[in-house]
């Protein structure tokens, strides 16, 4: 979040897995590596394409954690329970990756003229 401006972004971390891979009692994993690129986990990866309720409940997790952190640019780190479709909280960036703006240089700028003439 930059502002008013959302941008969501899935990250090559931990995949979306079916239940067969998770019933297992261990999941050994790099957090490091491209699960698209590993053998073993090409029949469990399921893709995530945020719906329009997805954005928004992003977009009001962000909105409403900026507010009370008092932070106008910040980003979420959030895994999405297959089964349940509970999003779960990892990590809150104050100085988060830009990735996925489109024309952040204009999203950029606008937010600190904004900034600039409010003070």
């Amino acid at each position: 979040m930059i502002g008013d401006n959302f941008a969501i972004q899935q990250k090559q971390s931990l995949p979306n897995l079916s239940d067969k891979l998770t019933s297992q009692n261990c999941l050994n994993f790099h957090s490091q590596a491209s699960f698209k690129d590993l053998p073993e986990f090409q029949q469990f990866i399921k893709g995530f394409q945020p719906s329009d309720s997805d954005a928004e409940i992003i977009k009001t997790m962000c909105t409403k954690l900026g507010e009370e952190l008092k932070l106008s640019i910040v980003g979420l780190d959030l895994i999405k329970e297959t089964n349940t479709d509970i999003y779960y909280l990892i990590d809150i960036n104050y100085f988060p990756g830009f990735k996925g703006f489109k024309d952040l240089r204009s999203v950029l700028h606008s937010y600190f003229i904004a900034k600039c003439s409010k003070n």
